[in-house]
């Protein structure tokens, strides 16, 4: 078989009385398909928790988490730049904070309501944090030493722009950022493509909602009832994710590398993440109302295949919808499965974890690990 590019994931978790995801109105999020409303999760939403997650699979583990922030400027590269420069005029440093600004969040960078939080990670900080130092030693005019940063926040600037630190770093944005990507219109050069590829998940059958009503009672008053009556949804479902992991992508966010040298970069780190995505996806809950709906689940069944030739999500095979059931959604998985192949002929390799009684599982989670893991570090399935 050819290199493995990608890989994909397909699970079914089941989840009964929660509230996963919330819209702006704050009932479940919803979608149709089918004909059938289904109760839906964002990508958003579990990628946030996937970021999010401790344990024995976080991301963590292989690298420092970036920073999502507004205030990139003064709380992480002028913080470290004071400590370092000794006696920094105040007047100085805010032109020079100014011009970080515009050159990181745009032309309004420098308006903290326009600002929109971005991702960046710790080598970026330092990156231009030991760039102003060296301006400010550079240059001990105030003038040149603020044209000198503008110039290196400058679109045009040689060799000092994000293009340039991309090209010769290994994970500019953390892991989050070689996974997930990032998109800064203030300059595309600092935009970094999605290696992993999330779908809304969705229930395999019509939405199972209900409206739970319920009571804060009193406890200071003579007066029967309650001090606040409320309502809210829940609902229950078997749900089907999708995931598909680029290697190619993974690897040159991961190492600096172009997306066509894949096979010849270093690929332990993207061996890791893929490996503990999986973990992640099998393990890690979404949800809101946890303290009163505590939804937490593993996954009741997960596909991984690894293959050279373009994705394809399984959904197709609930659009009737299934059973409220795992075995009959897992059923279904299969027949759609079947039916591709049929078709188009079977040039992905697979393994398959089964958590549903009476159903004899062929790997368990750790197989599905360390199987993916060794996919990306020899090249081949």
């Amino acid at each position: 078989m050819p290199a493995p590019q990608f890989i994909q994931i397909h699970t079914l978790h089941n989840y009964s009385g929660a509230l996963l995801n919330r819209d702006d109105t704050g009932f479940a999020k919803t979608m149709p398909y089918g004909g059938i409303t289904r109760t839906r999760i964002s990508s958003q939403c579990l990628k946030r928790h996937w970021r999010k997650a401790e344990g024995v699979y976080a991301l963590t583990n292989i690298a420092p988490d970036p920073m999502r922030t507004r205030e990139m400027t003064e709380k992480a590269i002028m913080k470290r730049v004071r400590v370092q420069a000794n006696d920094l005029d105040e007047a100085f440093a805010k032109d020079i904070i100014e011009e970080l600004n515009k050159g990181l969040y745009g032309d309004k960078g420098n308006d903290e309501n326009s600002r929109q939080p971005l991702l960046y990670g710790v080598p970026e900080a330092e990156y231009l944090s030991d760039k102003v130092l060296s301006i400010i030693d550079e240059n001990p005019d105030h003038d040149l030493a603020v044209a000198a940063v503008k110039q290196l926040m400058s679109k045009k600037a040689e060799g000092d722009n994000f293009a340039a630190f991309q090209q010769s770093q290994a994970l500019p944005a953390g892991v989050i950022g070689a996974m997930f990507g990032r998109m800064m219109t203030s300059d595309p050069n600092a935009n970094i493509d999605a290696a992993v590829h999330v779908a809304h998940a969705f229930t395999t059958h019509g939405e199972e909602k209900e409206i739970d009503y319920f009571t804060a009672m009193e406890d200071l008053t003579d007066d029967p009832g309650a001090g606040h009556i409320g309502d809210v949804e829940i609902n229950s479902g078997i749900y089907y994710s999708y995931v598909c992991i680029d290697m190619r992508g993974l690897t040159a966010n991961t190492t600096g590398h172009e997306p066509e040298e894949w096979l010849d970069a270093e690929r332990d780190i993207a061996a890791q993440t893929a490996a503990s995505l999986v973990g992640l996806i099998a393990t890690v809950s979404p949800g809101a109302k946890k303290g009163s709906t505590a939804p937490y689940a593993y996954a009741k069944a997960m596909l991984v295949e690894a293959g050279e030739r373009q994705p394809r999500s399984l959904s197709a095979a609930y659009r009737e919808p299934s059973q409220p059931h795992a075995e009959d959604a897992l059923n279904r998985l299969k027949a759609e499965i079947t039916a591709l192949d049929e078709t188009y002929g079977t040039h992905e390799a697979r393994r398959m974890m089964v958590a549903i009684p009476g159903l004899e599982t062929e790997n368990t989670l750790q197989d599905l690990t360390e199987w993916v893991k060794n996919i990306v570090e020899q090249g081949t399935a």
